[in-house]
């Protein structure tokens, strides 16, 4: 991981797409002028990356076939690979590597730190790097729930989401997802 300039990195907490505008903004901050080449390491549906592609050339990075199909429809001028963040090597760097709340799906330190690594390895000297989870250990208060009803059309969709600490001695949370769907 050793670099002739070290990363900078720059931490977000708070959920996802209600700091994705400020993120956006930081980055720009961070890389200056210009139309950056950036990569977004599990990339999910794209929505986050939506807020990006407007000032950014991004390649996008997800596990799930499925996931980057959503992302490709919402995202078409984004080079979209199937990929796992823990150990993907593309041969090439970038102004910033990006990782939204997929952070928040690693289940071990290990896990974290070969994510971490997988960005290392992808960004240019002096680069940037970003991510966001959910929760922190030290600002989590829970257990706490959210309910969100979309409607579409004739279809409605409701959700909730549980979270709570099983354990709060070590460094996970359990979420719980429950879906309604009614046509």
């Amino acid at each position: 991981m050793a670099r002739d300039e070290p990363a900078r990195a720059v931490c977000r907490g708070g959920r996802a797409l209600a700091g994705s505008a400020a993120r956006g903004a930081g980055l720009r901050e961070a890389l200056g002028c210009g139309r950056h080449d950036i990569l977004e390491l599990g990339v999910g549906g794209g929505h986050n990356l939506s807020h990006r592609t407007a000032d950014f050339q991004a390649t996008a990075l997800d596990l799930s076939e499925n996931m980057l199909a959503h992302s490709r429809r919402l995202n078409p001028g984004v080079e979209h690979l199937v990929g796992d963040m823990r150990d993907v090597r593309l041969g090439r760097t970038f102004a910033a590597v990006v990782i939204d709340d997929a952070i928040s799906h690693m289940r071990s330190e290990a896990d974290l730190r070969a994510a971490f690594a997988t960005a290392a390895a992808h960004l240019e000297p002096g680069g940037v790097f970003i991510t966001s989870t959910e929760f922190l250990r030290d600002t989590f208060r829970g257990p706490r729930a959210e309910v969100c009803t979309r409607a579409k059309g004739d279809t409605q969709l409701t959700y909730v989401e549980y979270t709570h600490d099983p354990d709060p001695a070590d460094t996970t949370l359990e979420t719980v997802f429950a879906h309604f769907i009614t046509e």
